[in-house]
Formats: C-alpha cells, structure tokens, sequence
C-alpha cells in the first residue's frame, strides 16, 4: 500500500529542489563578486538576513543583499561552518578569527556559538 507524501515532506522536497533566490553581494568595487543562495536558509541562520526579508526594506522587495565588508573568502569559511557541523567543530583558531566578527555583526547565532566554545576550549588548554 503506498502513502501519501505529508505537506511537510513535499515542502521539504520542494525547498532541495528549489532554485537559490537571494543575490548575496559581497565585498564592492573592483573585488565585488555575487553568489546565491536561499533566502529561507540563509534567514533561518541569520537574525540580521530574517528582519531584512521580512520587512518593508529594499532588500525584501529585490532580494539583494550586500555585505560590502566580507570578502568571498570569509563568506564562504562563514557559510562552510553553519552549514557543515563536523567542519565548525574542527575550526582552528585562526579560522573562528576571520568570521567571528561578521557572526556577531551579521547574527549569525550558530557560527557564533561555535567560535565561542572554541576561543573556550583553547583558552582553556
């Protein structure tokens, strides 16, 4: 007897499935580059991307956001150890350096819990 799919499995299966839909902007000028990415991922981790998709705000009307601060490098050591469990708990010190910052800045609350219970467990040596 086959079953029927649940909304929630067919809504997962869509999201895997689904195209990347937010233009991420990162660095400016001549060292500019654009990546993409979901918007509903990338809102999941970041409070700071959440609040400017879902308020009135040029960013929500576009789906364009920029972080003329991180360069692509740091953007993607940042999305490799949200995204990547076992890669965030083998961070090396100089890693947790270069995206601490823009964890905070940015609120990504999960990228930086892991930065702090690295600084902690080397402090702590």
């Amino acid at each position: 007897m086959a079953t029927e799919n649940t909304d929630c499995e067919r809504e997962a299966k869509k999201l895997r499935s689904s195209e990347p839909d937010l233009k991420v902007v990162l660095g400016s000028g001549d060292a500019e580059s654009i990546q993409w990415h979901h918007s509903q991922t990338l809102a999941s981790k970041s409070k700071y991307i959440d609040a400017m998709l879902s308020t009135p705000m040029k960013e929500k009307d576009e789906y364009i956001i920029s972080f003329p601060d991180i360069d692509p490098e740091t953007w993607q050591k940042m999305m490799k150890y949200i995204e990547n469990l076992v890669a965030a708990r083998q961070m090396n010190a100089r890693d947790a350096l270069d995206v601490a910052l823009f964890y905070d800045k940015y609120e990504f609350v999960e990228g930086g819990n892991f930065v702090i219970r690295l600084s902690w467990t080397t402090s702590s040596r």
